[in-house]
């Protein structure tokens, strides 16, 4: 009977666990959402094996009837490797409300069970969605201002606060050198430039914080997704192509430093640059910014603002029109930078589909080791690539005023 009461219970907790998931797709990364789904194609042990060009055929030329053909050229490419990143949340409830949802107070097992999913969904939809803008290493904040001691860190304001939640532990890393180890930020200023912990601690100017252990040992282990700034370091290899060996210039992304303050001249330059390699209008190019830039852009045009088109995305994410390329805003990106993606040439991978619970054994819920606890996790598995970096196109250096 027992056991009959346990399978009963397990079951029900993944169906509400999984409804709660499928009911709030909102809560799953815009990046996510809007990159378009890529095949099946999982190779194990290693990853997906998609064909990356980087160079294009240009053979094409004009002839008269008497000239020869031109030689054949090819269009080049590399075989990349595009590796899963897996994530995973643990939570657990007590035996108390178990007991309670097996004695049959639904009302009571809901709220608790409501409360529980949002709680840890949040934040998992939070991390995804800020490591989908970084490069592997999983940035969540920088710390300024080097010197005395302190349990006050003041981050840039290229990032400021928005990635930093009250509860998360943390590393901080000046370059390979941690030099802050698995602290739990106990405030965070409202004003978004501030973060505290309870005890005194040192780091160096333009420390970077990330989640506890996420780098691994030595501080450079790429355990997160490879987001768009992997994409725009043309530095360093993307997806196993080494683009400081290989001359496929074609491969490279476009970065345009401009600095000043994001306007229509601005940019016109960067769209242009995407445009002018990927001329098709296909609707599925979008710009990305933090919305305090789209704010400011919107301030510098008050006086000629019209209504613009918008379309919604899967997720609940909104768009307007500027110049023919849908303008989306996500307080994960950077305050400093646009982007320019042309979606058609991105896939998003995943083993298993979207964040889900793990039940592989078909156990959703487990006793805790000599506890009257029981635990779950969600799990996601997956990562993001572009195949051709050169049709997308990146402003750095805007200015962040008084955004």
């Amino acid at each position: 009977m027992a056991n009959e009461t346990e399978v009963t219970f397990t079951n029900a907790l993944k169906l509400r666990q999984q409804g709660y998931i499928e009911k709030t797709q909102n809560l799953f990364p815009m990046l996510l959402n809007i990159i378009p789904k890529g095949e099946d194609g999982y190779i194990a042990g290693k990853g997906w094996q998609p064909s990356m060009m980087t160079q294009q055929n240009e053979s094409v030329t004009a002839y008269l009837e008497s000239d020869t053909l031109p030689d054949a050229l090819t269009t080049e490419h590399e075989v990349g490797l595009v590796k899963p990143k897996l994530y995973a949340a643990r939570y657990s409830i007590s035996g108390l409300l178990k007991e309670i949802s097996s004695k049959g107070d639904r009302t009571a097992y809901a709220s608790a069970m409501n409360t529980l999913f949002k709680g840890t969904l949040r934040p998992f939809r939070k991390t995804l969605s800020a490591n989908c803008f970084e490069d592997g290493l999983a940035k969540l904040g920088i710390a300024n201002g080097a010197g005395a001691a302190t349990a006050t860190f003041i981050t840039s304001n290229v990032l400021g606060t928005s990635r930093l939640r009250q509860g998360m532990f943390v590393d901080v890393y000046d370059g390979t050198t941690k030099e802050v180890d698995n602290i739990e930020i106990t405030g965070i200023d409202p004003d978004g430039v501030t973060f505290y912990f309870d005890s005194v601690q040192t780091w160096s100017d333009a420390a970077e914080v990330c989640r506890a252990g996420i780098r691994g040992a030595t501080g450079a282990v790429k355990k997160a997704i490879d987001g768009l700034e992997a994409l725009f370091d043309n530095s360093s290899d993307y997806h196993g192509v080494d683009r400081t060996v290989t001359p496929v210039y074609s491969f490279f992304s476009k970065v345009l430093a401009v600095g000043g303050t994001i306007d229509e001249l601005s940019l016109q330059r960067l769209t242009d640059r995407v445009l002018r390699e990927h001329p098709e209008m296909n609707n599925q190019k979008v710009m990305i910014t933090e919305r305090a830039q789209q704010r400011r852009y919107w301030e510098g045009i008050k006086d000629a603002r019209r209504f613009m088109d918008t379309q919604v995305y899967k997720g609940g994410y909104s768009s307007v029109q500027h110049e023919n390329i849908r303008w989306i805003t996500d307080d994960d990106c950077a305050k400093d930078v646009a982007y320019v993606l042309c979606l058609d040439l991105w896939k998003r991978y995943s083993v298993g589909g979207d964040i889900r619970v793990a039940d592989d054994d078909g156990l959703t819920l487990r006793q805790v080791a000599n506890k009257d606890q029981w635990e779950s996790w969600l799990k996601y598995y997956g990562n993001i690539a572009c195949f051709e970096p050169r049709l997308q196109g990146k402003l750095s250096g805007l200015s962040i005023g008084s955004l």
